[in-house]
């Protein structure tokens, strides 16, 4: 599943033309990113991975519960239920709220309320089926690896594990962040990404 999202990324460069890419991801989207990137190197030339879901080693034991392959959908199914005042809350909540860490978890709740809950279920089964964690060395572009120092699902050990693993990686913690920096922190976020794409500068 998720090496079919990333040929999904491939399609769309090609049909579009583009070549000499950056790509961001978030979350499980870094691990499809990282997939992409390993696919075709030729093609992707900075990284930028946010708190990203790479090698599901690292994810505490708790997230294994929405996987389960008894249980794993029921219990999505409940944490939607009791999150669900959150999210109608969330979407109200307008894209500059200023940050912090209520809105944007309140914004994320009501994101996540849109998926089905069979979809995130086998999201969360293939990443664990899938790990990417034997091939981060073979990771060439340079890396950033962007995390929030108080994020409870990709712990800052698990960010600090990939900067080493990967061979041109670059670390960047950030104070009072959570899960989604970009959201609870845009300038000291967009700050950071900016501060690497200028040192990595794309080749004319």
């Amino acid at each position: 599943m998720l090496d079919a999202l990333a040929d999904l990324a491939l399609a769309s460069f090609a049909a579009l033309g583009l070549r000499g890419v950056t790509l961001v991801g978030h979350s499980l989207g870094g691990n499809v990113a990282a997939r992409v990137a390993l696919a075709r190197p030729d093609l992707v030339a900075r990284l930028a991975l946010i708190d990203a879901v790479v090698d599901p080693g690292h994810l505490p034991a708790t997230s294994w519960l929405f996987a389960h392959p008894r249980i794993g959908e029921r219990a999505l199914r409940f944490g939607r239920l009791i999150s669900w005042p959150l999210s109608k809350i969330g979407r109200r909540i307008p894209h500059e709220h200023g940050g912090g860490f209520l809105r944007p978890l309140a914004r994320r709740q009501s994101r996540v309320a849109q998926v089905e809950a069979s979809v995130l279920f086998a999201f969360l089964a293939a990443l664990r089926e899938d790990s990417l964690a034997d091939r981060l060395s073979e990771i060439v572009q340079p890396t950033l690896i962007l995390g929030g120092e108080r994020d409870p699902l990709i712990r800052p050990r698990q960010a600090r594990d990939l900067a080493r693993e990967i061979p041109h990686a670059q670390l960047c913690l950030l104070r009072r962040a959570y899960h989604c920096p970009m959201d609870e922190l845009p300038t000291a976020f967009h700050r950071a990404l900016i501060s690497f794409l200028r040192v990595h500068p794309l080749e004319s």
